[in-house]
């Protein structure tokens, strides 16, 4: 997964559009508008969901009502089979100045009951190995911990 993780990451690149929507494009995955074309994206029972996002930028999705919110009630929801909050795992790479309560899409990470796991995209300062550490040695041995806590489906 390391390796893998490397390679798309750096993959993504810079190109497209200036605007970060990183919590509007996460609500879009669970609404009801894309429930054919995500039908088994998300596993409900036994099943760890991690949203990773990655950005370097502020998140700009529309503050109303309340991006955070809804994109955090669909995923609960959509893991309440699981046991909700305690199936999920946050965080991402997103660039340090952007890491504040403030930012809408680092808020998101941090809304499931525990600390999002996160490292410094640092644009133009991070090699994607250093990526890829936020990923092998923060995230992974997490995923198995809570994996190792959840009821497996019956």
């Amino acid at each position: 997964m390391k390796d893998w993780f490397t390679g798309a990451a750096t993959g993504v690149g810079c190109q497209g559009c200036g605007f970060d929507c990183t919590v509007g494009a996460t609500e879009y995955v669970f609404s009801p508008a894309n429930a054919a074309t995500n039908a088994g994206l998300v596993r409900d029972e036994g099943a760890v969901f991690v949203l990773f996002m990655l950005t370097d930028d502020i998140d700009e999705t529309p503050d109303t009502p309340d991006p955070v919110k809804a994109a955090h009630d669909a995923i609960v929801a959509a893991k309440s089979k699981c046991g909700g909050e305690a199936c999920i795992l946050a965080g991402g790479l997103f660039a340090k100045m952007c890491a504040t309560s403030a930012a809408q899409d680092f808020a998101l990470a941090n809304s499931f009951g525990k600390p999002a796991i996160w490292g410094d995209i640092g644009f133009l300062q991070s090699s994607p190995d250093d990526y890829a550490k936020v990923l092998a040695d923060s995230l992974t041995p997490v995923v198995k911990q809570v994996c190792d806590q959840i009821a497996a489906p019956r």
